[in-house]
């Protein structure tokens, strides 16, 4: 099934503490559900990259993008649909 990668979020938190050593150079970053319509309503996690956290409310329409973490690494984020 090929899923449209726009939704709207559906919860969101700002992490500020870094939950593993990995993280300490990202805080503070948001994390978002989003809710996928077009797809039965099915939700996904992941970071909003590119607005504050004190703009993010729920139902605000957001859109997939991708990150390239390394050569075999790559995953899906969010970004504020204009």
């Amino acid at each position: 099934m090929k899923i449209e990668g726009k939704g709207v979020i559906f919860s969101y938190i700002n992490v500020v503490h870094p939950i593993h050593p990995a993280l300490k150079d990202r805080v503070p970053f948001n994390v978002v559900v989003v809710e996928l319509p077009a797809a039965g309503n099915i939700r996904m996690v992941g970071n909003v990259v590119d607005t504050p956290f004190e703009e993010l409310y729920m139902g605000m329409p957001v859109e997939v993008t991708f990150e390239d973490i390394d050569a075999e690494t790559t995953l899906p984020q969010w970004k504020r649909l204009q």
